[in-house]
């Protein structure tokens, strides 16, 4: 399914499924976060029903918005350590310095312990959220089946859905 990330997604792509909002600011250095209010739990089911969606959205002057370079990532690194435990990976795509990543990682114990405060996790699908980067520049050189299956073999998760 196409999901708008609200705002700019919606505007560029009017016939989506659904929408979304990740919102850039959550994402900008030295600022990241997991919103209590964007928690966009509802996309949950919609990727356990479908293994992937597809998000739309828009930046100017940049490939990918802060949304989808860090918000995303830190969304499906935050949910994967509440429902597998500590120690799931945070995928940030390659052009985020390793020490971004250090940083953000350093959060990531926080962002759990607020989405289990506000979210029952018996009651989320159990599945392993990877975000995978695709636009003009960076096109997406293998089928998302094939995605996949890569990825259950590196991690070992029978459930796999791709952000």
């Amino acid at each position: 399914p196409l999901v708008a990330n609200l705002r700019n997604g919606l505007w560029y792509s009017p016939q989506c499924n659904q929408t979304c909002y990740f919102k850039s600011t959550d994402g900008h250095p030295g600022k990241w976060d997991l919103s209590p209010s964007r928690l966009n739990l509802h996309l949950l089911s919609t990727l356990s029903q479908h293994g992937a969606v597809i998000i739309a959205d828009s930046s100017r002057g940049k490939e990918f918005p802060d949304s989808f370079s860090r918000t995303v990532p830190i969304w499906c690194a935050t949910i994967n350590n509440a429902l597998f435990g500590p120690g799931e990976p945070l995928l940030l795509p390659s052009w985020i310095s390793e020490a971004e990543k250090n940083a953000i990682s350093e959060k990531l114990p926080h962002f759990v312990q607020v989405f289990k405060a506000l979210v029952n996790c018996s009651q989320v699908p159990k599945q392993l959220l990877i975000p995978v980067f695709v636009s003009k520049l960076y096109p997406l050189t293998q089928s998302l089946e094939s995605i996949r299956e890569s990825i259950q073999l590196k991690f070992n998760q029978e459930k796999i859905s791709i952000v």
